[in-house]
């Protein structure tokens, strides 16, 4: 049922904060439901009342410019995405610091926007940058599902810009944070292993990429409740042709897959809470 952001709190002026803050929430409720011109007016709204009650270098602004931002990314309207995420950014930098936990939420969007207009370069200084404070947040705020998409989408960035070696550094040390984790999601540790499979066939390993994909289809069958697969008997004679007929299903398998696990993080990522990291970058399977 629609929900009309004028009418969320009747009792109180158009232009109360507490309208803006109603307008914003309802705007994020829209994008995961993908009514995407309900949820840029709901975000207008929340832009303008907040702008008359904080002023426009406020925090209450800049949460509205960055779910606008990601409004506009998930409708990959990217100058529009990047514009309203960089001004975010500014006034978050002007009020919090450099440092701040919250600066690496807008970051990791803005490389996303980056990277899918192709300035690859530019994506990858805000994916650093997003890193570092995850690296440097302390807990109880640290969040190593955050940590595990940042390298992630560093090594989605040096699969695009050719340089697979790093792709493999970043990606095992995805992995290793993603294992070292209590209660490790199986789904997005195949995933992992499916993006670091890619990159060790982009350098011809075949041996360690083999090794990979196999790894992330017997995770993936797992999770998804699937049959196990069937192994290969140790014949000299047979090993050839089984081990390329076991190649060819296994990469099959993998990018069949993979998109269920998309499906699964990008829904599961559209509804969470304020504190919840944009959707990654990836290569072929996404982290969320």
């Amino acid at each position: 049922r629609r929900v009309d952001h004028c009418q969320a709190a009747p009792w109180l002026d158009r232009q109360h904060p507490a309208h803006a803050a109603t307008s914003a929430e309802l705007g994020r409720l829209y994008l995961a439901t993908d009514h995407y011109d309900n949820a840029k007016n709901a975000l207008f709204h929340a832009v303008d009342a907040d702008t008359a009650a904080f002023g426009e270098n406020s925090l209450p602004v800049a949460r509205d410019e960055i779910y606008l931002g990601e409004i506009y990314l998930e409708r990959m309207e990217l100058h529009s995405a990047i514009d309203n995420l960089k001004k975010a950014l500014r006034t978050q930098k002007a009020i919090l610091g450099d440092g701040h936990p919250d600066l690496a939420r807008t970051l990791n969007s803005l490389a996303a926007a980056y990277y899918y207009g192709a300035e690859y370069d530019k994506a990858f200084a805000a994916q650093r940058d997003a890193l570092i404070i995850d690296l440097e947040t302390k807990e109880p705020f640290n969040d190593e599902d955050a940590e595990v998409a940042d390298f992630n989408n560093l090594g989605a960035l040096a699969m695009k810009t050719g340089d697979a070696r790093a792709a493999v550094e970043h990606y095992l040390a995805a992995i290793n944070i993603e294992k070292l984790k209590p209660g490790a999601n199986p789904l997005r540790m195949a995933s992992l292993r499916h993006n670091l499979a890619e990159a060790h066939e982009k350098l011809g390993d075949d041996p360690a990429a083999l090794a990979a994909y196999s790894e992330s289809l017997k995770l993936m069958r797992w999770s998804l409740g699937l049959v196990k697969i069937c192994s290969v008997t140790p014949n000299s004679a047979m090993r050839p042709r089984c081990m390329k007929a076991v190649w060819s299903d296994i990469r099959a398998a993998c990018c069949m897959l993979c998109v269920t696990i998309m499906i699964v993080t990008v829904g599961a990522s559209s509804a969470t809470s304020s504190s919840m990291r944009a959707v990654a970058i990836g290569s072929s399977a996404e982290v969320g």
